[in-house]
């Protein structure tokens, strides 16, 4: 498989897996804090403001944890099919594109400061580290790999 191929299939099985882990611990979170359905209409900036503030702490905490839980596992998934040179640029693809879709999402619904910055921040941060640490799993393994198969001198 040309390695282009495989970048993009990489890119979409990151994505793949982003948006199932976000939407499972987003699903989580509403077990735990449901949100009582009173008819907000959400095209209504301040009626989302509202619904938001009335939100418990945890619930909107779990939200920021789905969107960098999403980033790394994704960047994660797709690092790990991508081929060298490019599992680096597909996990962060990846992780670009959880940051864009989550920047759309404050942008259209007004979220607290806090949580805004904790997105915009974590989700890149997020994607980033899960591509260093295979990076270095990766470098490791190839050098231990690479001392075992070659003979001592004498």
């Amino acid at each position: 498989m040309k390695p282009v191929f495989r970048a993009l299939l990489a890119l979409l099985a990151g994505m793949m897996v982003a948006v199932a882990v976000i939407a499972t611990v987003e699903t989580a979170s509403h077990q735990i804090w449901p949100i009582a359905n009173v008819g907000v209409n959400a095209r209504d900036p301040a009626a989302m403001a509202a619904l938001i503030q009335s939100l418990p702490l945890g619930a909107l905490v779990s939200v920021v944890l789905a969107w960098c839980a999403g980033a790394a596992s994704g960047a994660w998934m797709g690092y790990r099919f991508a081929v060298a040179p490019q599992q680096a640029s597909v996990g962060l693809g990846v992780a670009g594109v959880i940051w864009l879709a989550t920047a759309a999402n404050l942008a259209a619904i007004p979220h607290p400061t806090w949580m805004t910055l904790a997105g915009l921040l974590g989700v890149p941060l997020s994607g980033w580290a899960v591509v260093q640490w295979e990076r270095r799993r990766m470098g490791s393994a190839t050098r231990s790999s690479k001392a075992v198969e070659t003979p001592p001198s004498q």
